[in-house]
């Protein structure tokens, strides 16, 4: 089943299997900004990743020294949500433990995802909030994963703008350090530059060359879609200390993901506990994580 919520300028609908969005319009043109998702080029739209983001060595964690197997991304995007409440431009959805995800995910929670469409404004808010109900601490990743429809169908002359913490573009980084992923889909210990003209990197040639780009830079609070001469899409802005920016490689997928993270796939070779994988978050007993992130159009 799906949702629909809008505001003066913006209709979305959001599935209830993953809470996704999947479909974002801007009614004054009627155009569709996210990518519908089809079988031979990307199956998603705007998936959520939760409880990890990226992928597990051996597709374990531990916790206590208790191996815990769970698919990359975690379960959160193949989950049925119940919806909590609905109004004219907000919807809120929950997800909470059961038997089968205690299995794979050994704490007891409650995520609440919610869509908010501001009136007045071009944007979609998107905030999470994780309570832990445990009686210890809960450790977890989260990450927001949407794919955007490329401006004209103009892959080659697709761009990306780094933004800072205000939403303006970074004019005066001279480049960005990718962080350099292995074949097997892990972070390995290399980093090349990417070198930037006034805050921007065109998509093709990098994606091309390196499949993914993954920046960890506190300077950075967003991402801004741009066509071929520069001119604003969207644009995704988040307090998230990672970004990902990735596409799939088949002649069909016009589309673009611009990807904050909390959180980030293992380390080659990484064994340890839950607690000590790389950008881990955490939230002690009883009480709330909350963030998110925004689409600007």
């Amino acid at each position: 089943m799906r949702y629909t919520i809008e505001n003066e300028y913006i209709n979305i609908e959001v599935a209830e299997k993953g809470a996704e969005v999947k479909s974002l319009i801007l009614k004054e043109t009627g155009e569709e900004y996210l990518w519908p998702g089809d079988e031979e080029n990307w199956c998603r739209s705007s998936p959520l990743l939760f409880p990890i983001a990226g992928r597990l060595c051996s597709q374990c964690f531990y916790h206590k020294g208790q191996p815990y197997y769970l698919q990359y991304h975690g379960f959160a995007r193949e989950s049925f949500y119940n919806v909590d409440s609905i109004e004219k431009n907000k919807i809120v959805f929950t997800l909470t433990d059961t038997p089968e995800r205690f299995e794979v995910y050994p704490f007891h929670f409650l995520l609440e995802v919610i869509y908010e469409l501001p009136e007045g404004e071009k944007s979609l808010h998107v905030r999470w909030k994780v309570y832990n109900k445990s009686d210890e601490v809960m450790y977890f990743s989260i990450g927001g994963h949407p794919g955007f429809m490329v401006p004209h169908g103009d892959l080659e002359g697709c761009k990306v703008a780094f933004l800072n913490r205000r939403g303006e573009v970074l004019t005066h980084k001279p480049y960005i350090e990718n962080l350099l992923g292995t074949e097997d889909g892990f972070l390995s210990d290399k980093a090349v530059t990417i070198p930037l003209k006034e805050g921007i990197v065109p998509v093709v040639e990098n994606t091309d060359k390196y499949d993914e780009i993954v920046v960890r830079d506190d300077e950075i609070g967003g991402l801004a879609l741009l066509d071929r001469e520069e001119r604003c899409h969207a644009k995704v802005t988040s307090d998230a200390p990672y970004w990902a920016i990735w596409r799939a490689s088949t002649p069909g997928a016009k589309f673009l993901c611009l990807e904050p993270w909390f959180g980030m796939c293992d380390e080659e070779g990484f064994t340890g506990e839950l607690k000590d994988k790389l950008a881990i978050q955490q939230i002690p007993v009883g009480e709330c994580w909350e963030n998110g992130y925004s689409i600007q159009l």
